[in-house]
């Protein structure tokens, strides 16, 4: 019954680490995609400042 008892503890062991494995890549992969669009942005507002000192 113990070797059971720790085969299931083992199991549930690999179970938390798989999902703060998954939890951590979701969470790098919303980081990535909130500081490309602030790059993108970020590109698109300089760019505009440079259209408009062209421009004056």
């Amino acid at each position: 019954m113990s070797k059971r008892v720790v085969a299931l503890v083992s199991q549930t062991d690999r179970f938390a680490l798989d999902l703060r494995i998954r939890m951590g890549l979701v969470i790098a992969w919303k980081v990535w995609k909130v500081k490309s669009k602030h790059i993108v942005n970020s590109k698109s507002q300089l760019s505009i400042k440079r259209t408009q000192k062209v421009q004056a």
